[in-house]
C-alpha cells in the first residue's frame, strides 16, 4: 500500500477580498504615497467580496494593485513579489478550529 500519492496544490495568490483587504488598509494604507482613490477618485474602502462585491472598485487593496494612472509602483513592487512557503495545511472548513482535515480512508 502506497501512503503518498502524487499531490497537486493550487495557491490563490488573489492580493485582495475579505481578509487581505481589511488587512491592507489596516496595514499598508498610510504607507503610501499619493493617498490610494477608489477608482471613481473618493475614499477606498475595504470591501470585503472581491470582485463578486457590487461595491469593488471602492476596494483600496484593488485600486491599488490595479494601479490604473501609475501612481503607486505597483507593477515594480509585485514584479519583485515572492513568496517564503513553510508549511501548509490542508484542510475544509467546518470543525472547531475553522478547519476539518481530511482523514484517509482505505
Amino acid at each position: 500500500m502506497r501512503l503518498l500519492e502524487p499531490q497537486t496544490v493550487i495557491l490563490n495568490i488573489a492580493l485582495c477580498g475579505d481578509w487581505a483587504s481589511r488587512d491592507f488598509q489596516k496595514r499598508c494604507l498610510n504607507e503610501i504615497t499619493p493617498r490610494v482613490k477608489a477608482f471613481n477618485g473618493s475614499e477606498c474602502t475595504a470591501v470585503s467580496g472581491g470582485f463578486f462585491d457590487p461595491n469593488y472598485e471602492l476596494d483600496c487593496c484593488m485600486n491599488f494593485v490595479y494601479d490604473r494612472d501609475g501612481l503607486y509602483n505597483a507593477d515594480a513592487l509585485l514584479k519583485n513579489a515572492f513568496f517564503n512557503i513553510t508549511s501548509l495545511k490542508a484542510g475544509l472548513e467546518g470543525d472547531e478550529d475553522g478547519l476539518k482535515y481530511f482523514k484517509h480512508e482505505q
